[in-house]
Order: structure tokens, then sequence, then C-alpha cells
């Protein structure tokens, strides 16, 4: 009995389904970003701290918190929000990741700074480190240098101190501001960000008048501040009893 002309087709495009479905099915991101991410789980691991589940023979697109492209092909957020983390964040680890746009740490232990190989990621929009025991008085400088990407800056309720410096104006894609909770002394800088819906540095040491480029947000995000005055606060030069 003669074979089907269409036998060839048939087995053709199977082969091709099956190629295809291969080259999904081991789609992984490059080995450095995978090392950076274990580097970074190594150097961070502490008792206390829940298992992740980060198996090393396992796709890295599918480990806990991590999150990749369409197509696998890159790690494009890390989310960790309250697993116990405690430690310093290294340089040379979370930094690494070329492509990432989003990195939440909140609720953990974070001490120390934020390196700067992980600040010069020109593809980051948001960064959610809120809730941990990050201090010093440089790291809004050194966020200040960012590209104009980022979109969401949340490090409230940490260590933070020193000044607000002007140049964060230079984030013309800041949409969030949070910075409440902290340290931070000096007056509010006058910044134009037209796109920013929330602005919050309660809960500071802040002084002087508030630049009326930001007298549109509710007085709770200025609250906290004793020596903080102007529109939404009352006016300065009263009396603050």
């Amino acid at each position: 009995m003669a074979a089907s002309p269409r036998a060839p087709v048939a087995a053709t495009l199977f082969a091709v389904v099956a190629f295809l479905m291969t080259r999904c099915a081991v789609a992984e991101p490059p080995p450095s970003e995978r090392s950076a991410l274990l580097a970074f789980l190594t150097a961070t691991r502490q008792h206390e701290r829940r298992s992740l589940g980060w198996d090393a023979s396992a796709p890295t697109c599918g480990w806990a918190g991590v999150t990749c492209d369409a197509a696998n092909s890159t790690v494009v957020a890390v989310r960790l929000p309250g697993v116990g983390i405690a430690g310093a964040i290294p340089r040379g680890t979370l930094g690494r990741l070329a492509n990432l746009r989003v990195l939440s740490l909140r609720a953990n232990r974070v001490v120390g700074t934020i390196p700067g190989d992980l600040l010069r990621l020109p593809r980051l929009r948001a960064l959610y480190l809120q809730q941990n025991l990050l201090s010093g008085a440089t790291i809004l400088t050194r966020i200040a240098r960012l590209g104009g990407g980022l979109e969401r800056l949340v490090l409230s309720r940490n260590n933070l101190s020193g000044h607000i410096p002007s140049a964060l104006g230079n984030l013309t894609a800041l949409q969030v501001v949070r910075l409440d909770g902290n340290r931070l002394s000096g007056s509010i800088p006058s910044m134009i960000l037209a796109g920013l819906a929330v602005f919050n540095v309660s809960n500071n040491d802040l002084s002087g008048s508030i630049p009326k480029s930001f007298a549109r947000f509710p007085p709770d995000s200025f609250a906290g501040n004793r020596h903080l005055c102007g529109d939404p606060l009352p006016p300065c030069g009263g009396s603050r009893l």
C-alpha cells in the first residue's frame, strides 16, 4: 500500500514542533545571572530565614521570588519580601542582573548601604527596600545618579541619615517616593516631578519650608517633622507649640 503524500509533511511539522517545545523547555537566563542569584543567597544566608527552595538543579525562572521575561531568557524581577534575609547586599551579586526592573527586599534585615553596581542597572524601575536596617548619608545621593527610568523608590523605615539631594529631581519618571521613618535632616529641595503621585517624608528630622511643588500632598506626608512648615502644614514663622 502506497504511503500517503501527506506523511512526510506531517512528520516534518511534528519535528519542528518538537524542536520548538524542547527549546522553550530548556530556555534559561545566562549562567552569570543564575550564579549571581546563588551568590546573593549564599552571602545573606541566615538560620532564621525560611527556605526559598532555590534548587541549583531546577530552572532559574521557577525559583521562588524570581521572575523572568516571556522568553525565560533573563531575570527581570526579584521579589523576596519578609523572608528573613539578613546582612548587606554583596557587590557583584544582584548588580549582575543586567535587565533587572524590580527589586523588592522589604521587611527583611538588610543592613549597610546599597552597592554601586546595583544602582547602575540601566533598566531598574522599582526599588522596594522598606522596613530594613539600611543606614548612612550617601544612599539617596547615589540613587539620584541612576538613569531617569526609576519610577518607584520606597525606603521607608530604615536608618537613613543626611539630606535629601536636589539631584533626585533628575529622576523625572518617579511616580512614588517614600522616605518616611528615617533620620533625614535639612530642608526638602524644590523638585519638579510632574508624574509624582505619592510622596512621603514623614517622621524624619526635616526642617524649613515645604516647597510649593509638594504642597499638593496631604499633611500626613510631612507629619512628624517638628521644624517643617508651610502648606499643607501650618505657615512658617508662627508659633509651633
